[in-house]
């Protein structure tokens, strides 16, 4: 009953916005795996949790250029990008078979190459907010501040629908 409401007002939610998520399915695909499609625009989609990501992270950015980043990011003939939340970002990873503490990429469709931001926000004092970013060499949260210097990469994603 809980994921039927959920559905519904995830659904109520995109008509309100009046935006169309779609996915190009006449873009060419470059490479796919058994759970991403990688597309020759830079774009790579993800069948099981219906997000479609930029296929490389960006910059050495702070979290407020990273949000704008994304924001105005225009890739693969689509402008609703957007910083992605913790969440999204650990089901790009998966931990190691032999106990260790290393977490490998689910797909090598999708280049990270360090700390990434996320759309999360862990505390807000006056002015000043105290964002996470997650380390894909262990997956542990980072809480810091968003000012310039804290400098991470940033990996936009959006939302598709097949």
């Amino acid at each position: 009953m809980r994921n039927a409401i959920a559905l519904v007002s995830i659904l109520l939610w995109i008509v309100s916005c009046n935006k169309t998520f779609h996915l190009n399915t006449e873009m060419p695909v470059s490479k796919k795996d058994d759970r991403f499609i990688a597309y020759i625009d830079n774009t790579v989609f993800d069948t099981k949790t219906g997000l479609m990501w930029a296929a490389k992270s960006y910059g050495d950015i702070s979290w407020e250029h990273g949000k704008k980043h994304c924001l105005d990011l225009e890739l693969g003939e689509h402008h609703d990008w957007r910083m992605p939340k913790g969440h999204e970002i650990k089901n790009l990873f998966r931990s190691g078979s032999s106990g260790n503490n290393y977490i490998y990429p689910i797909s090598d469709l999708i280049s990270v190459d360090g700390w990434l931001w996320a759309d999360e926000i862990v505390k807000e004092q006056g002015n000043q907010l105290t964002v996470r970013a997650y380390n894909p060499v262990g997956m542990a949260p980072l809480d810091g501040s968003k000012q310039a210097d804290y400098r991470r990469q940033v990996l936009c994603v959006r939302i598709a629908v097949r």
